[in-house]
């Protein structure tokens, strides 16, 4: 969802213009960045806390070069979900919600993938440096799966 599905969201819901229900959302994201800016923290009972977050500084890697570069220290903002939604999130999934993403996404119960399909994309479970086939196989080093 974008800002301008999340404004046509409220416009419906409260009933209003799109004008007012734009305006709700912005004095709503105006007051989460000033809330950060001011205590560091914002709370929203049942949905979650946004934090403001410092990185230091560091040296990383320019990806096309492998040259190594300084990173300057920043400061960023973290969203934690409260407990309850994370929970919802995570919960099992239904047998309706199942249907429905199968009808959106096709199945892939019914799909018989070739020996190629499979010979590339092997199953792998890795546990620090090594990774082993999930269907039982014999533990086998990464590199043989990636070269």
């Amino acid at each position: 969802m974008n800002k301008r599905e999340l404004i046509d969201y409220v416009c419906q819901n409260l009933e209003t213009t799109k004008a007012g229900a734009e305006e709700t959302v912005n004095v709503v994201l105006r007051a989460i960045q000033e809330g950060i800016a001011n205590d560091d923290s914002v709370s929203v009972a049942g949905f979650g806390t946004w934090n403001k977050r410092f990185r230091s500084a560091r040296t990383g890697r320019n990806p096309q070069t492998g040259e190594p570069i300084q990173i300057k220290a920043s400061t960023t903002v973290g969203f934690k979900p409260a407990k309850a939604w994370k929970e919802d999130l995570n919960a099992p999934v239904t047998e309706t919600a199942t249907e429905t993403a199968t009808e959106d996404f096709g199945s892939t119960e019914d799909s018989n993938p070739t020996e190629t399909q499979e010979a590339s994309a092997p199953e792998t479970t890795t546990t620090e440096g090594s990774s082993t086939e999930a269907k039982g196989g014999e533990g086998k080093d990464s590199s043989s799966y990636w070269g």
